[in-house]
């Protein structure tokens, strides 16, 4: 038989083809011609990647006798008659095997399994294409459910202003922002991380609970934010105390970071923020301040934005370290692109109060 001869363009293509092609019988079928074209035999190559002598030749004998440009078609299996192959039954035991682990464990940047995550995880790891519906009666055949593990929420505080009072208010905040030049509009929050997470929904079996361990212990980290509502930019702090020293750091921070600018920060009105001295600090690094009112947290966009990356990097999954939990709440938002920090942070919802 004729020895197999590779065009350069063809082998480079192959070459290509042969470590990145998503699916592994192609991927199989471009190395066997590259090591024909290299000079090995038939049986060497059939030996190598354990398939017949025949399945070789066949292999060979269609990339000849198909005459598309592009070589991907010519590896690629001759369409089959009959019903597609579906999903269905044949994903549970891979959701069953990943269903109670850590997603993040895999690579992905959140801590319970959603369908949409894991049919990116199908995707991924199994190189199977289904449907959210396919994973969604995958669940119900495994007996899982959604689920709520229960944490008590404490009742809305009575102390928040009045509607009619309110408004005006946020018009007194508003005031003059539109005259101002060459200016950056942020907001500033802090939250707290415990080794107790957070707990939202997940997936559970019917009949257990769903159990988040926790270890009892009391240590903490303060996360210091500040969002550019228009840009979306940030600036983030891991401290171990929240003290009005820690508040004034992260001032200097901001100014460090939007250098050169006229900011504009809003804040609520912890002591940390109202002390003298961090008022005093403020008005000497140039920072104008616009205290919002008391209880008005839906005011603050990065305490929203907070919310969203608590469920996503530390809810439902045990606190392994409390350094480790802090980090993974900045990289989490350090992760999303500008946009969507702005989308999660209710910015972008069309009826922000700072932006309508």
């Amino acid at each position: 038989m004729a020895p197999f001869i590779l065009s350069p363009r063809q082998r480079a293509e192959l070459e290509y083809l042969a470590s990145h092609n998503p699916i592994a019988n192609e991927r199989c079928r471009a190395q066997a011609l590259l090591w024909l074209d290299d000079g090995e035999t038939v049986e060497q190559v059939a030996e190598s990647l354990r398939v017949s002598r025949r399945t070789v030749y066949y292999w060979r004998e269609r990339f000849h006798h198909r005459d598309a440009p592009d070589l991907r078609p010519r590896l690629a299996d001759a369409p089959r008659p009959g019903r597609p192959r579906t999903g269905d039954g044949g994903v549970d035991p891979w959701i069953a095997e990943v269903i109670d682990t850590d997603p993040r464990t895999l690579g992905y940047h959140q801590t319970i399994w959603t369908a949409p995550l894991l049919v990116r995880y199908l995707r991924d790891h199994h190189e199977l294409e289904v449907s959210r519906q396919t994973v969604r009666r995958a669940l119900a055949r495994l007996d899982l459910r959604w689920k709520r593990p229960r944490h008590l929420e404490a009742a809305p505080s009575p102390t928040g202003p009045s509607l009619g009072h309110l408004a005006a208010v946020k018009r007194g905040l508003k005031r003059g922002l539109e005259q101002k030049i060459r200016s950056v509009l942020l907001m500033l929050d802090e939250t707290i991380i415990t080794e107790t997470p957070p707990l939202y929904s997940c997936y559970g079996h019917i009949g257990q609970q769903v159990r988040v361990p926790i270890t009892g212990n009391r240590s903490k980290r303060i996360l210091h934010g500040a969002i550019n509502i228009k840009t979306g930019d940030v600036s983030l702090l891991i401290t171990k105390e929240w003290t009005k020293e820690t508040h004034q750091g992260f001032l200097s921070m901001i100014r460090s970071h939007w250098r050169g600018w006229n900011l504009v920060l809003f804040e609520d009105r912890a002591s940390q923020h109202t002390s003298p001295d961090s008022l005093e600090w403020a008005e000497e690094l140039g920072i104008e301040l616009r205290l919002l009112p008391k209880a008005t947290p839906e005011l603050n966009a990065m305490d929203t934005l907070w919310k969203h990356t608590k469920r996503e990097a530390l809810g439902d999954r045990e606190t392994v370290t409390i350094d480790g939990s802090a980090l993974a709440a900045c990289q989490h938002i350090t992760d999303l692109n500008p946009r969507d920090r702005l989308r999660q942070a209710g910015i972008l919802s069309g009826n922000f109060w700072l932006t309508s």
